[in-house]
């Protein structure tokens, strides 16, 4: 009985470090969401606000908001204790629905840069967006078909819900590896469009004798993105 009840107080320990240590990860993140929308509200004000409604302005209000509701729900996943199975589920899925639109939304955006880039070359737009898509419907199949919550007490701790999943680890691996592959090429094949216009205007600037410090082009096309 005395292994019994160590071993149990070590697992209580354990996760309770395991929920300290997510719970610090997930303010730090929520304090940056919170503390560039707030530095920056101004600055939206008077570029974005009362501009025409197009495709990037909407991905604009659509990318920063979004990201803004998931800080929210972020920090109600911390700070709310779960009470039934429904507090338990509907949050988690909240949150995580959220982070499969910013998922969507950054695959638009990269979208709609390499067309601006490439003069409108619909092969590498749908490309990019293909592979740049990826997570999107890996996280909905693991984040939604393949996930269960329950509703779980915890003795001398609190209560938690245990996220569950019947997906094997080395499946798991398998299609983690797959899409990072997906995105990583995908932003690979947008680093390659910036660049190649980039030297494209570089090139057309020094004929014409314009300056057109490197630097400066890569920044202003965006190369700095990636690094």
């Amino acid at each position: 009985m005395s292994y019994l009840g160590d071993n149990l107080g070590a697992q209580i320990i354990a996760l309770l470090q395991s929920n300290f240590v997510e719970g610090c990860c997930a303010a730090s993140a929520i304090s940056l969401v919170l503390f560039d929308h707030a530095s920056t509200i101004s600055a939206e004000i008077q570029f974005i606000w009362g501009r025409k409604l197009t495709a990037v302005t909407l991905l604009f209000y659509a990318n920063r908001w979004i990201t803004f509701a998931w800080a929210i729900m972020s920090a109600a996943t911390q700070l709310i204790e779960p009470t039934s199975i429904l507090v338990c589920t509907a949050i988690p899925f909240t949150q995580e629905a959220l982070a499969l639109l910013l998922l969507f939304l950054w695959a638009a955006f990269s979208s709609v840069r390499v067309y601006a880039l490439s003069n409108g070359s619909w092969l590498l737009v749908f490309l990019v967006f293909l592979l740049a898509v990826v997570p999107f419907g890996m996280n909905i199949y693991g984040d939604y078909w393949d996930n269960t919550f329950q509703f779980v007490e915890m003795p001398f701790a609190a209560i938690l819900c245990a996220e569950s999943s019947t997906m094997s680890l080395s499946l798991d691996i398998k299609l983690a590896t797959a899409t990072r592959v997906c995105l990583i090429t995908s932003d690979v094949i947008v680093l390659l469009t910036t660049w190649a216009k980039s030297f494209l205007m570089w090139r057309d600037a020094r004929r014409l004798g314009i300056p057109a410090p490197l630097a400066t082009m890569l920044l202003r096309d965006g190369t700095a993105y990636f690094a």
